[in-house]
């Protein structure tokens, strides 16, 4: 569990969880440089939040569209294994001076950005990296459309 000062947006805890953080990253794509398996764990908040930057033609920066992306992932986590993530995300990204949405972004735009996605197949629809709990990631996590929607409407509303 990340340290509580962290969260309250100490920065020199917000730092220390950046560093182990990426060090994390790289111990991970170390592993699996093709990304066969363990790294396709790193797209965590991705599939929405490309999605967004899309939508946005681009104009939301990366890290923005990514830090929503993963308040929408916490989200969808709470409904497929009921443990609650979303508080803390919410107050890490917030201390880092992240946002935790994008409004004014066309939310049918990005669910049409999603369909178009790489990653997405007909027959199994879209598939997430979702949370278990902290550092218990689950990788091809199916989602619907209607959740999705339902996730980009409250980042764009």
């Amino acid at each position: 569990m990340p340290d509580p000062a962290a969260r309250a947006g100490d920065a020199e805890a917000l730092r220390a969880l950046i560093r182990h953080s990426v060090g994390f990253k790289a111990a991970v794509v170390g592993e699996d440089e093709l990304e066969g398996g363990r790294r396709a764990t790193l797209n965590y908040g991705h599939t929405i939040g490309h999605a967004l930057e899309a939508a946005a033609a681009f104009a939301l920066p990366h890290g923005s569209a990514i830090s929503a992306g993963m308040v929408a992932a916490a989200r969808l986590s709470r409904s497929r294994f009921a443990t609650d993530l979303t508080g803390l995300h919410e107050d890490l990204l917030r201390s880092a001076g992240l946002p935790l949405g994008a409004p004014g972004v066309d939310g049918e735009a990005a669910l049409a950005a999603m369909a178009r996605d790489k990653k997405r197949s007909i027959k199994t629809g879209h598939r997430f990296v979702l949370l278990r709990d902290i550092g218990d990631p689950v990788y091809g996590v199916p989602v619907s459309d209607d959740e999705a929607r339902r996730e980009l409407g409250a980042l764009v509303g």
